[in-house]
């Protein structure tokens, strides 16, 4: 082979190595969700087509589901969690709407070796779970490499999905940092959470989702290796419907941890 990209990449055992393999894999990785309507008499209703789905989880409105997939074509020299990808909002209500398709990302064959590397394009999708129907999700502006000099290394970023149309992206926050996550809380307050493997070091940052806008100091920074001065993790409590939100007493954050 002459043409391509040099990157570099690491060595894998278990790989799909030629067509039977690949034939195989997408047999078994293809599956059909279906809605049980429990009662005296059980029924089922398909949910779309049969895909390579990888995950599925409800909006918290109940009205869509967001739904990883695996794309082809398949790759022969990265595992499967590096496969092309793609992430779509699957309507529930009423079997005519197409669902709507968030990204396709190709096959991630080049992402740079070292700790907080990652691949390009958005990844990490969820639903904003203080929110009915809103999407989360992370991009890269680094290139995926952590060695490389910027400002900042990631951007999160909202969709409202609901409605008769979507909304339009929408930035909520820019990290210095990889962004580890989000945990929400309400319209006036949601922490997000930026590490560097590099220094070891962690912040929790406290924003209003409202008007969204970077504090000019960290709620909370600390190192991960100072197991005594470790702040704990923010205590969530569960909705009825399943997702979680921040637990809040009289305006302050619940924080648990072994210190």
């Amino acid at each position: 082979c002459t043409e391509g990209t040099n990157a570099p990449s690491r060595t894998y055992q278990d790989l799909l190595s030629d067509d039977h393999d690949e034939a195989l894999f997408e047999h078994y990785a293809t599956s059909q969700l279906v809605e049980l309507t429990l009662g005296p008499a059980l029924s089922e209703r398909l949910i779309g087509s049969p895909r390579m789905i990888t995950c599925y989880v409800t909006s918290p409105d109940g009205r869509w589901l967001l739904v990883d997939l695996i794309r082809a074509p398949l790759s022969r020299v990265v595992l499967y969690n590096r496969f092309a990808m793609g992430v779509e909002a699957w309507p529930l209500e009423g079997d005519s709407s197409p669902p709507l398709v968030l990204t396709e990302q190709p096959v991630a064959e080049a992402i740079p070796i070292g700790r907080d590397a990652t691949r390009l394009g958005p990844r990490g999708h969820v639903w904003r779970s203080d929110a009915p129907s809103t999407v989360v999700w992370v991009v890269a502006l680094d290139g995926g490499d952590p060695k490389a000099e910027v400002d900042h290394r990631d951007v999160v970023m909202t969709q409202d999905v609901g409605g008769d149309a979507p909304g339009a992206p929408e930035e909520l926050m820019r990290t210095e940092w990889r962004c580890k996550g989000v945990v929400w809380g309400d319209d006036d307050c949601a922490l997000v959470l930026e590490g560097e493997w590099k220094t070891r070091s962690s912040r929790w940052w406290k924003i209003s989702p409202s008007s969204p806008s970077r504090p000019s100091s960290p709620y909370l920074e600390y190192s991960t290796d100072d197991r005594y001065n470790h702040p704990g993790s923010p205590m969530t409590v569960r909705l009825a419907n399943n997702h979680r939100v921040l637990m809040q007493e009289g305006g302050k954050l619940v924080y648990t941890g072994v210190g």
